[in-house]
């Protein structure tokens, strides 16, 4: 791990995934993409740390982590496949580390980007367990500045990188894995980050998805 930090620019993330308490311990913001996939009943993501010998491993050597206990249900792999737990957790980290490729990191000022291309499209909110933020830029380290949930349509305006920008229901950016597209005006085909398709191919091995 600290070889990889030390081979990256960007922020690096330690997540100790298993079960079955139904919560999160460690850091706030891989709690939270976590808890919005899974909706965890005994959340427990309201500090940056806590401790245990992982996370203060970590801690020590400026890495962010997060222990995520799954949900109590989950007793065997039937029950992973079926309570769709590879998506979930596709989508948490999606979430987590999008629009990191090299996002400004003074995304609290909010506005456009410079980077926006024009798209203008109708989409679907999908992949929600509970609630999909709408932030001020395209990138994570955007503030939220409001919520989406699950089969809500929005108006697409834009695009930049991995980021959908919207009109409504509110102002502000998405991101594309939990968009489905409607309607186009372009041609563009969109492509997931390699960074995600390697997660994805990892993932899938691991639990024997084909």
């Amino acid at each position: 791990i600290s070889e990889i930090k030390g081979k990256t620019s960007g922020s690096t993330y330690l997540i100790d995934m298993h079960g079955w308490e139904d919560k999160t311990i460690g850091d706030s913001h891989i709690s939270r993409a976590f808890q919005n996939q899974f909706g965890f009943v005994n959340g427990c993501y309201d500090g940056v740390y806590q401790g245990g010998f992982l996370i203060s491993w970590a801690n020590s050597i400026g890495v962010r982590a997060a222990l995520i206990e799954l949900p109590q249900s989950c007793y065997s792999h039937s029950d992973a496949v079926n309570g769709r737990y590879l998506q979930k957790a596709i989508n948490a980290v999606t979430n987590l580390i999008g629009g990191s490729g090299g996002s400004s990191l003074g995304g609290s000022t909010g506005g456009s980007s410079s980077s926006d291309k024009t798209y203008i499209s109708n989409g679907e909110v999908i992949n929600v367990q509970s609630f999909l933020n709408v932030r001020k830029g395209p990138g994570t380290n955007y503030e939220s500045i409001g919520q989406l949930h699950q089969g809500d349509k929005v108006s697409i305006v834009a695009k930049n990188r991995e980021w959908y920008k919207i009109s409504s229901p509110i102002a502000g950016y998405v991101h594309e894995d939990f968009i489905k597209i409607k309607e186009a005006s372009n041609s563009s085909e969109d492509k997931k980050s390699p960074s995600m398709q390697g997660f994805v191919e990892v993932l899938t091995k691991l639990y024997n998805i084909v």
